[in-house]
């Protein structure tokens, strides 16, 4: 009687559901084989697969790749709910990269930014609001400072808004300012 060369054991891997965070099952079949299902992890919001190391989002509890996850205050978060918990936009991040560069003059930040200057003083006052910029004197006595929840804002949001070719153009001019002014 000859042996017939059959597997007895039948190996998948499968991208684990949202929410789950990855494992093995073993079923056996009718026919007395053995099949190993293996979960592995996937970022919930890019779908990178499969995930050799992950975070979860502290809100949402979605799973993160390394390029999904924004950090504030040590812990994690998708874009969607960085932005719930801090809103800041793309304009007012603008805003605190000049504040935060020196640039305190509304109309120079309007000619860094190409933000209109009534909508740099509405960032501006939402970013009080926030206390993330802090807003003292009058007129041509008035002094605004970044806030350290500010510059914990400016942290969080970098990674967030690296990739738009208007920061980092902007980015650049601070550098160009800074060398300027030495």
């Amino acid at each position: 009687m000859g042996f017939e060369n059959k597997p007895i054991l039948e190996e998948h891997t499968v991208p684990e559901r949202r929410g789950l965070l990855g494992g093995r099952s073993i079923e056996t079949t009718t026919e007395g084989k053995l099949n190993r299902t293996m979960y592995a992890a996937v970022c919930d919001f890019c779908g990178h697969y499969p995930l050799d190391q992950f975070v979860v989002c502290r809100k949402c509890k979605g799973r993160l790749c390394d390029e999904c996850s924004n950090w504030l205050d040590g812990r994690p978060y998708d874009r969607a709910c960085l932005m719930e918990i801090l809103p800041v936009s793309s304009g007012s991040y603008k805003v605190l990269m000049c504040l935060e560069a020196g640039i305190r003059s509304t109309s120079k930040i309007s000619d860094l930014t190409r933000i209109s200057k009534d909508d740099i003083k509405a960032s501006l006052a939402h970013l009080n609001e926030m206390k993330l910029v802090e807003t003292k004197g009058i007129l041509a006595f008035l002094e605004r400072k970044v806030t350290a929840e500010g510059v914990r804002a400016l942290s969080a949001y970098k990674k967030v808004y690296r990739n738009d070719e208007d920061i980092r153009q902007l980015e650049q001019q601070l550098v160009e300012e800074e060398k300027d002014g030495e």
